[in-house]
């Protein structure tokens, strides 16, 4: 099924503001299925072990349990790698993932290509993230609704040359869902018969 196999990781620093006009930051947890390329994004307002178990269990809840999870090398990560050391080393994680059944390794240390699959991913989501917000600032809530639609937008993409011949090409919410869960713009040929 979708998710057995997932990456995990983060994005980098996003900014929102509050409703008494102050400045946050927050973070967006990317699970990646390693078959399908489906993303689901996660956003957790700081790096901390409740925050990323809550952002799991809501990952669970709608997509399904992995059987294996994995992430970049602790050593690897710039911004998140005490997070990711401090997650491992808790008992509170070990207990839940254990009991659930699910395997978390790391990807080899200094080999951030095995980690592939799931990087590519953060960079096109932190490329649509970057168009869509601009300079702007945005609530949390706002983020969230952004955030998810960016998700809907990233698992529409084709696998293959979209053409005329070729309007349903198959996509990650296709494999998820068995149909786009946003229409595609139509192909119209303009070219006039002479």
């Amino acid at each position: 099924p979708p998710f057995s196999f997932t990456g995990l990781d983060f994005t980098s620093t996003l900014n929102y503001v509050t409703s008494t006009s102050k400045t946050n930051k927050c973070y967006v947890c990317l699970f990646t299925c390693a078959v399908t390329r489906a993303i689901h994004l996660e956003l957790v307002a700081n790096l901390t072990t409740d925050a990323f178990l809550k952002a799991f269990r809501r990952f669970v809840s709608r997509r399904s349990l992995p059987s294996h999870l994995i992430s970049d090398n602790a050593q690897t990560f710039i911004a998140a790698a005490d997070y990711i050391k401090m997650v491992m080393d808790s008992d509170d994680v070990r207990h839940y993932l254990s009991n659930k059944r699910v395997r978390w390794s790391f990807i080899t240390n200094r080999a951030s290509w095995f980690g592939g699959f799931y990087e590519r991913l953060v960079g096109i989501t932190k490329s649509v993230l970057r168009k869509v917000l601009l300079r702007h600032s945005v609530s949390f809530d706002d983020l969230n609704t952004i955030l998810s639609e960016t998700e809907a937008v990233i698992n529409n993409r084709p696998f293959t040359y979209v053409s005329k011949d070729n309007l349903n090409p198959i996509t990650p919410a296709y494999l998820l869902h068995g149909r786009p869960t946003i229409t595609l713009p139509t192909l119209e040929n303009n070219a006039t018969d002479e």
